[in-house]
């Protein structure tokens, strides 16, 4: 009890100590009352030894916590500088990129982002954050900053646009494959990606070729669309069957480029 109540004790004390001093003042000097001070006086100074150690404890854990505090703030603002840094670091390579790639197009770009994935009656596209009053137009070719085929435009308001990707199964696309040079029309397939159509048995192409727009239709020579991913033959069929696995699905990107 007297450990829960130190103050309750203290003031006890204080009163018996002044008590005993009124008395000595009218009655003279008081033996006994030295005796019966003492170990009042010796618990208070216990106790205040125990009030300051508590004290001087309280006052440290009060010191660590805002101590521990400030770190956390500092914590936070450097990880905040390098996820800036970082963010700086991914938007000038970006750039960069952009910028190689109008040089190699020679044809005017405009940067966008993706900020979601709309079902359509084309399937899964893509809307961006930029429409008309960017300079957008339904057909402008989609690529990521690397050069790999994403899609076309197929909608635009004021200030989104919709892009349908070459999964799509109204996607076309002329292309040829950069090792063999053998032509094609690449076709989106939703779910199996695109296939490679009218290549005809005779033609040597194989797994693992890259495939490239040919650049005989309205889309720019070059630009990467996929890997050949199986390659069927058969002597009663003209043409091979050709599945293509499309580069983008690969990518992790939420900016992207379109062409003027």
């Amino acid at each position: 009890m007297f450990q829960k109540n130190p103050y309750k004790i203290l003031f006890g004390a204080i009163l018996v100590a002044v008590g005993f001093i009124l008395i000595s003042r009218y009655s003279g000097p008081l033996r006994f009352g030295y005796i019966l001070v003492q170990r009042p006086l010796a618990y208070i100074f216990e106790k205040s030894q125990w009030l300051r150690n508590a004290s001087n404890d309280f006052y440290n854990w009060h010191k660590l916590a805002t101590e521990n505090e400030i770190i956390k703030k500092e914590s936070l603002t450097i990880i905040q500088r390098l996820a800036d840094y970082k963010n700086l670091q991914d938007e000038n390579a970006y750039l960069r990129n952009v910028l190689n790639m109008r040089e190699k197009l020679s044809r005017d770009l405009i940067t966008a982002n993706i900020f979601s994935e709309v079902a359509s009656p084309y399937g899964m596209t893509y809307l961006i954050n930029k429409g008309n009053n960017d300079g957008i137009g339904a057909g402008m070719v989609v690529i990521s900053e690397d050069g790999i085929l994403i899609g076309k435009i197929i909608e635009t308001s004021t200030h989104y646009s919709l892009v349908m990707t070459i999964r799509d199964k109204n996607f076309k696309i002329t292309a040829r494959t950069l090792e063999s040079n053998v032509s094609g029309i690449a076709e989106g397939a939703q779910i199996d990606g695109m296939y490679l159509n009218l290549v005809v048995q005779s033609e040597e192409i194989k797994e693992g070729d890259t495939l490239v727009s040919s650049g005989d239709d309205f889309f720019p020579s070059a630009l990467l669309i996929g890997k050949i991913q199986n390659v069927e033959s058969s002597q009663s069929d003209t043409f091979k069957k050709i599945k293509v696995k499309p580069l983008f699905q690969e990518l992790s990107f939420s900016r992207i480029v379109v062409i003027k």
